[in-house]
């Protein structure tokens, strides 16, 4: 009889009907064991679950400001240099660093310099009324080439009028209909901390929730323009920022040696070991050695850590998997058996069994995908953001989805598969199923181990972390922070600050009240040079007054 031809009489199966044969068989085995197949399916559930959720939040933290039009090309100007023995890095536009940029360095396409005021009062006219709105943070100062490097698109107004306007003001939707209940606004006043007027140029739409640049009021630089022309390469203010794209494949260190070589010739306020430095726009909110702008950074390091223990999260629950399935494997040797006496290749069992593992990985899927969304849901307070499963990427969570379906059902499904579809028939039909695997699936007892030995260590790491946290909450910073109100002051407020303080002690309930230019808790310092017995030192400073120790309860050392 020549090779590929059936014998007389021999049926053909159609393979719809041997696939649902297997579903069939699949379902059967299934509810069998179910017990097994629950903790199969819960602990596969649970791995999905927090593999998802660490994809989201890695995912967010690492696609911040790719909204910016050539963001790969914009970088912002930062200073290095070392200060009381430690080296210090910030992101530090000096003044008189911005004209030679722009006229000396022709790779320079646009740029653009940038005030960060933080918060501060804004105050709208309403007949002989003012209406105050206090704004935690989102204003700045920006000069006329602002749109030149970071478009924005205007709902109302024009990127132009703000540029032609040497009072105006662009604001964002959030803060028009806040302020004005509107956003056809422009040609409206807004009053900057009781005495700076500007007039609204335009209308921009909210910044992202994924960008460190949180633009939500933008003023003119040109009434402070002669303040900033008057600083000198000595000048250091951490809230100046200046960004500057490059034309295509060109190098950042353009500018930063540039600018170093310039500033070691001009100005004798700093030494050999001061460098200008430049930060890729798309690094500021996970690159550690420099301060971000608005939102907290999230470092590399952390994003790298997260993303281990989320492929950790999937091996476990696979893990789990392959030691339950081929612990159940001998009770389905007279199964495997029979099916090879009728027979069954071992291609069509590997298949079978494949198709097995991937009816419990998709369950997996599924219900891992509610108790993702479920615990995102009571996690949003936690982490500070609002994470969803098919929010603002579905495509890129259909794909990871798809990638860990396949990538799960390959580890968890192939090792049993493969060792289920070994059994020899006789052998199979012949022994008891607790003689099949005696002395056999060592590497189960490998994997055993390994479940186990992951496991604890990541209870431990738990415990240390948990431990860890307790201690910083618990360790004492030397000054009292509890129970205290810090209320920023500026503009008119702040020529009046001494009245202001003695209203407050007015006021019952407020036990002791002191003026300082930042909380004993802030960063914000100032530095200013001394010299001492002949030696020059660069001092840290907050500006305060006679109560300031009091009340933070802060103990001098000496004096």
């Amino acid at each position: 009889m020549p090779i590929g031809t059936r014998k007389s009489g021999q049926k053909h199966i159609p393979t719809t009907t041997m696939w649902r044969n297997y579903l069939k068989t699949a379902v059967r085995n299934l509810w069998k064991n179910r017990i097994h197949g629950l903790i199969n399916l819960l602990g596969l559930s649970l791995g999905v679950a927090g593999s998802l959720i660490l994809f989201l939040y890695v995912r967010y933290h690492s696609t911040f400001e790719a909204h910016v039009p050539d963001a790969d090309r914009i970088h912002r100007l930062a200073v290095e240099f070392e200060y009381q023995g430690e080296l210090v890095k910030g992101p530090i536009a000096m003044i008189p660093a911005i004209d030679i940029i722009r006229s000396e360095i022709p790779q320079v396409e646009a740029s653009t310099f940038v005030d960060m005021k933080g918060g501060g009062q804004l105050s709208v006219p309403e007949g002989n009324l003012l209406n105050h709105f206090a704004i935690d943070d989102g204003i700045f100062r920006v000069d006329s080439l602002f749109f030149g490097v970071f478009p924005q698109t205007f709902l109302v107004g024009t990127a132009e009028g703000f540029t032609q306007s040497t009072q105006g003001v662009v604001i964002s939707v959030e803060m028009a209909q806040r302020f004005f209940g509107d956003t056809d606004v422009v040609g409206r006043s807004l009053i900057y901390n009781e005495d700076e007027e500007y007039i609204v140029e335009g209308v921009i739409t909210d910044p992202p929730r994924q960008s460190d640049l949180n633009f939500h009021v933008l003023l003119s630089a040109a009434p402070e323009q002669a303040r900033y022309d008057a600083m000198d390469w000595g000048s250091l203010s951490s809230s100046f920022q200046f960004f500057f794209r490059l034309q295509p494949e060109v190098e950042p260190t353009v500018v930063s040696d540039h600018i170093t070589e310039v500033i070691k010739e001009m100005s004798d306020d700093w030494d050999n070991d001061f460098f200008c430095r430049t930060q890729a726009l798309l690094a500021i909110h996970n690159d550690s050695d420099y301060d971000s702008i608005s939102v907290p950074i999230v470092a590399h390091s952390r994003l790298t850590e997260l993303s281990v223990l989320s492929l950790i999260l999937i091996l476990l629950a696979c893990v789990n998997f392959v030691n339950l399935a081929t612990a159940l494997a001998s009770h389905r040797a007279k199964e495997v058996g029979i099916r090879k006496s009728l027979g069954s290749v071992r291609k069509q069992l590997i298949s079978q069994f494949l198709g097995e593992t991937s009816l419990v990985v998709l369950l997996a899927l599924v219900f891992g995908m509610v108790l993702a969304e479920l615990a995102l849901i009571q996690l949003d307070p936690v982490l500070g953001i609002e994470l969803r499963l098919f929010g603002s990427n579905p495509v890129e969570v259909a794909l990871y989805l798809l990638i860990t379906m396949v990538f799960v059902v390959l580890v968890s499904g192939l090792y049993p598969s493969l060792v289920m579809s070994g059994f020899q028939p006789i052998k199979a039909l012949k022994e008891a199923p607790t003689r099949m695997t005696t002395g056999r699936f060592s590497l189960r007892k490998a994997l055993v181990v390994f479940q186990f030995g992951v496991s604890q260590f990541m209870i431990i790491y738990t415990v240390v972390v948990i431990m860890q946290n307790k201690f910083l909450a618990d360790r004492d910073l030397g000054l009292d922070i509890q129970a205290k109100l810090v209320v920023p002051i500026g503009g008119q407020l702040s020529d009046r600050a001494t009245s202001f303080k003695d209203a407050l002690d007015g006021v019952p309930g407020v036990a002791t009240v002191a003026l300082s230019s930042s909380s004993a808790a802030s960063d914000n310092t100032g530095l200013n040079s001394v010299g001492f017995r002949g030696e020059g030192y660069t001092l840290e400073y907050v500006a305060a007054d006679e109560h300031f120790m009091e009340v933070y309860g802060i103990e001098l050392l000496a004096g």
